[in-house]
């Protein structure tokens, strides 16, 4: 499912093509206290699974859960204040929601959800946001 969304959001977000990694490149560049190169740069991170109470019917265990999928913004300025970056952070931040808000991935039978955009970190002209969204998926399992 990251490899569609990472699909979606390059088509919907013209400003990202070419510049989407997923949760490796992250830790990668975390691991270095590093950067991306270039910016604005996504990458997409399945974050949390949640579960509700199961349906345990005999032959077969069903049970409802909720996939929660983080868009990780990293946007970096040549400005020490960073006022270029948030000039345009509220724009790209809304085309990412518009972009994956209500789409449906192939395979899935329930929308992305958008849950949350939260700020994580702010300095030295880096601002790094977490857009989360939510889909609705099940545990089947027949022993």
């Amino acid at each position: 499912m990251i490899a569609l969304i990472a699909t979606r959001l390059a088509a919907r977000v013209t400003t990202l093509a070419g510049r989407i990694g997923e949760a490796v490149s992250l830790a990668d560049l975390m691991g270095q206290d590093r950067l991306p190169q270039q910016t604005p740069f996504a990458h997409i991170i399945p974050v949390r699974i949640t579960s509700r109470p199961p349906s345990i019917i005999q032959g077969s265990y069903d049970q409802p859960i909720e996939r929660e999928i983080a868009v990780v913004l990293t946007l970096r300025t040549n400005d020490a204040t960073g006022r270029t970056a948030v000039q345009g952070v509220g724009g790209l931040l809304d085309q990412i929601i518009l972009g994956l808000a209500g789409w449906q991935p192939t395979g899935r039978f329930a929308p992305l959800i958008f849950r949350r955009a939260d700020l994580l970190r702010a300095d030295a002209g880096t601002f790094v946001y977490q857009i989360t969204f939510a889909i609705s998926d099940e545990l089947r399992i027949t022993p």
